[in-house]
């Protein structure tokens, strides 16, 4: 079995095949730098070197990041309609097996969203992952369905334009995507769905959930004061009811270290 871990670059299949130049990707890998690889097959995008390796090993499995690994914690990636994409061409190419590490429970980005979808399409990637998507904001988020069914499609397009990588560890300021006006705008969308839930404590706890990477990018990258102020209120107390709900033990212990540093440098600056 050969267990490939794909996530920031290119890997090494084998040692001792030392490719030729390719003169069509310099941007990512200089002439030096390909000639002196030890590297089998080159290619310009991670999704090449995966079909390759299908092609030349069985029982190929997958390790799929879906976290950053930045300090600043998980921000709005707009990915979520790319999962399906993402498991149908594994599918296609015959990946046998899949690993997920998503960031931890009470601080991804839409996380609740990505755990269900995620393992609706490992259960069978061919299913239409929009579709899926629907059924889980109707279900889940009752009538805030809606307005939070736009954010997505909005940021997804948001992203889609930006044709912004943000690597591993980027800090806040490299998700181009997510300047004060369009975090004011999708802020928006959020206030209405709350509006929606009313007084469904319930529902509302499942909005503020799928609201807290938003107010953490909020809180990093807009000035003004008095929206801060309600913005950060409300992303503690979503963050500490997240954490007794969901972390046990260590876990539980490093979130409220990290959620009691992250407020203090919030208010230092």
């Amino acid at each position: 079995t050969t267990t490939i871990r794909m996530a920031l670059g290119l890997v090494k299949p084998s040692q001792g095949r030392v490719p030729a130049y390719n003169p069509s990707a310099p941007a990512e890998r200089s002439m030096i730098a390909q000639l002196a690889s030890t590297q089998g097959i080159i290619a310009r995008e991670v999704r090449d070197v995966l079909r390759r390796w299908t092609e030349l090993a069985t029982g190929v499995h997958y390790w799929d990041y879906r976290v950053t690994f930045h300090e600043e914690g998980d921000l709005p990636r707009g990915d979520h309609a790319w999962i399906g994409e993402h498991y149908a061409y594994l599918h296609r190419i015959g990946v046998d097996g899949v690993f997920v590490q998503t960031e931890f429970a009470d601080v991804a980005d839409m996380r609740d969203l990505e755990i269900w979808l995620t393992a609706k399409l490992l259960e069978d990637p061919t299913q239409d992952a929009q579709r899926l998507t629907r059924r889980f904001l109707r279900g889940y988020y009752g009538p805030a369905a809606g307005p939070i069914g736009r954010y997505l499609r909005e940021i997804e397009r948001d992203v889609r334009r930006s044709r912004q990588r943000v690597g591993s560890a980027p800090s806040a300021k490299r998700y181009s995507w997510l300047s004060p006006a369009r975090l004011a705008r999708y802020q928006q969308y959020f206030d209405l769905a709350e509006q929606l839930v009313g007084d469904d404590v319930d529902l509302l706890a499942r909005v503020r959930g799928a609201r807290i990477a938003l107010d953490r990018a909020t809180l990093q990258l807009v000035t003004e004061s008095e929206p801060l102020r309600q913005v950060a209120a409300r992303y503690e107390q979503t963050r500490r009811q997240r954490i007794e709900q969901r972390l046990r033990g260590d876990q539980k212990r490093l979130a409220l270290e990290s959620l009691t540093l992250e407020l203090e440098r919030i208010d230092d600056e």
